[in-house]
């Protein structure tokens, strides 16, 4: 078993543009890095993966990478489906048998579960196996046995459009439901959320829950009174 995984990205000043009702360009680029970390961290906890690589960004990225025994690969282009697609080949490139796709705004995605997605992949002996988002629209986490010819399709709804492929393909693949890696942040809601799971249990995600606390919390608060004062 040689298993690596891939994390594309972009770089810090481009994340989560989605989160501009809420946050600041500088608390984007926090609240981003802490998630990345902390997944990262998660992802060293678990003995089945041999490397991690994070693709696109910039010198910023390539450092998150270095201080966590990642490595880090230039995309050739400004595309996440040509980035995941080009991760994936050199990894495979490098020996690699199966590359786990990841996110980097997965910041409750836990060793646990992602040792046991691990884990269901080989025991059910699948080409692919798929984690959807917990709106059952997104493709969380994707993995892949890389000797398997695979089209990326990742974007709104690419859940149904990744499992449509595969059966017109024929490949054995699998859908699992995971509450932790099907938890992403796109939309102020979710950082919402995730501020009340965190609250509750900060240890999930300790750096997410420092930027979170000291920088984020405030204006949440904040926008909580203004909506009870409109009602």
């Amino acid at each position: 078993m040689s298993l690596a995984v891939l994390i594309p990205t972009k770089a810090l000043n481009d994340v989560k543009q989605r989160l501009a009702p809420l946050l600041n360009a500088e608390q984007r680029r926090r609240l981003f890095e802490a998630m990345l970390r902390d997944l990262l961290q998660q992802i060293g906890r678990v003995d089945s993966v041999n490397s991690v690589l994070l693709i696109g960004g910039d010198e910023e990225i390539a450092s998150i990478a270095t201080d966590n025994g990642a490595y880090w690969l230039a995309e050739r282009g400004n595309d996440l489906n040509a980035a995941v697609t080009q991760g994936v080949a050199a990894l495979k490139a490098s020996g690699r048998g199966q590359v786990l796709i990841l996110h980097g705004d997965l910041p409750l995605a836990g060793a646990d579960e992602i040792s046991q997605l691990i884990s269901s992949h080989y025991q059910q002996n699948k080409q692919i196996s798929l984690v959807a988002d917990n709106a059952g629209q997104g493709t969380n986490a994707l993995l892949v046995n890389t000797d398997c010819a695979v089209e990326f399709s990742y974007g709104e709804g690419s859940l149904q459009r990744h499992e449509e492929q595969f059966k017109d393909q024929g490949i054995d693949y699998q859908t699992l439901g995971l509450p932790g890696l099907g938890f992403d942040i796109d939309t102020p809601n979710d950082v919402n959320q995730l501020a009340l799971i965190l609250t509750d249990s900060p240890r999930q995600a300790p750096l997410t829950w420092m930027v979170i606390r000291h920088y984020i919390a405030p204006l949440l608060i904040d926008s909580s009174c203004e909506q009870r004062e409109s009602a």
